[in-house]
């Protein structure tokens, strides 16, 4: 048996403890990019909605009509093409950059702020809407990113001043000081929400790693539960919760260390529980997603199996057989301490204990024939 040294084993553990973080982190960002992506989809039919029902008012002031087909190519057509475009460029990169997470997380925030600026610049005659960027920079703050955070802040204020000075959509826009003031108000707060949001992503890293802490000692205690505290493998309890998620069929095979109670006698009970030690690493190394072992009681281990023959199972059992008898010193070779195992018919996984029935009815066949 060999043993992990103490600093090895704080290393695997921190190892597991970053990847477990690593991974929460990513499965966290995934779901909010959903949301961001949904927030695109909804900001522009919004807008385009409003804009629709403004073409209908139009329709019905008779006065008005003549602006008609003017207001609809200029806030209805050009604008719903240019949304659309930026919405397909979202979807299309949700399924090629799937994999590139924070390339993903760049293009949704760059692509909501840009629509953000060519609001403001279609619907300049309302102030307001310079202040519409505020949203595209709020939502960058779960990825805890103030790269894309700062990115997103100078495409906003950067593309709405341009639309502010130079590129007047609306030529019926007048920019008096009541506008002036207002539009400047809305990118000062711009920044202002920026810079709180660095606060913000530093309280939202820390509540989030606590967050991940406490599922990461949830998802250990479970663990932890659910394996037998000498042999690792999974106890009583974890061979519950592993069946519950079976189905189909299944075979079973129990596994007996041949007079075990003779090595706790004469040797004691420390080189038995040495032995049931080594016998649980071996199982461990065996285990497949298709293929589990449990401590079923004492020095009987029950294995559950799914998509094996009798044939491969036999050869999978030799060879733990083998790898056991490998550990034992000649002392316990001599007094014939081997394993034994029992194969089940295939059965049904609701009628599992008649697998589990059968499979020790075979073991103790084989040991009468053996010894």
């Amino acid at each position: 048996m060999f043993f992990l040294a103490n600093d090895e084993v704080e290393v695997e553990q921190s190892e597991e403890l970053n990847e477990y973080i690593r991974k929460s982190e990513r499965e966290i960002e995934a779901k909010w990019r959903k949301i961001h992506f949904n927030m695109l989809l909804l900001v522009s039919v919004c807008i385009i909605i409003c804009e629709v029902l403004v073409s209908l008012l139009l329709l019905v002031k008779s006065d008005m009509i003549s602006h008609l087909e003017r207001y609809i190519i200029r806030y209805l057509l050009v604008p719903g093409s240019s949304y659309l475009i930026i919405d397909l460029i979202a979807y299309f990169g949700m399924k090629k950059l799937n994999r590139q997470g924070w390339k993903l997380n760049y293009l949704l925030s760059v692509l909501l702020a840009v629509m953000c600026v060519l609001i403001s610049l279609y619907h300049a005659v309302f102030p307001s809407v310079y202040g519409l960027g505020i949203l595209a920079i709020i939502m960058t703050f779960i990825y805890g990113n103030h790269k894309i955070g700062l990115t997103t802040m100078l495409v906003v204020l950067c593309g709405g001043f341009a639309s502010f000075t130079f590129l007047p959509w609306d030529h019926d826009v007048t920019h008096g000081i009541v506008y002036d003031i207002s539009a400047f108000i809305m990118f000062v707060a711009s920044i202002g929400v920026y810079i709180l949001g660095g606060a913000v992503v530093v309280w939202e890293q820390q509540f989030r790693r606590n967050a991940i802490m406490g599922n990461y000692k949830l998802d250990n205690l479970k663990k932890v539960a659910a394996r037998d505290y000498l042999t690792g493998v999974r106890n009583r309890f974890g061979m519950q919760k592993y069946i519950e998620q079976l189905n189909g069929t299944c075979r079973c095979v129990m596994l007996d260390v041949d007079y075990f109670k003779k090595v706790n006698d004469r040797w004691g009970h420390d080189l038995g529980d040495q032995i049931l030690e080594n016998l649980g690493e071996i199982l461990e190394r065996y285990e497949r997603m298709d293929r589990a072992f449990f401590r079923y009681g004492g020095d009987e281990f029950l294995c559950i199996v799914q998509n094996h023959t009798i044939s491969e199972l036999t050869s999978i059992c030799d060879e733990i057989v083998a790898s056991f008898e490998q550990l034992l010193g000649m002392d316990l070779k001599k007094e014939k301490i081997s394993i034994t195992y029992g194969i089940s018919p295939e059965v049904d996984v609701m009628e599992i204990q008649s697998g589990i029935m059968m499979a020790d009815k075979e073991l103790y066949k084989r040991k009468k024939a053996r010894y």
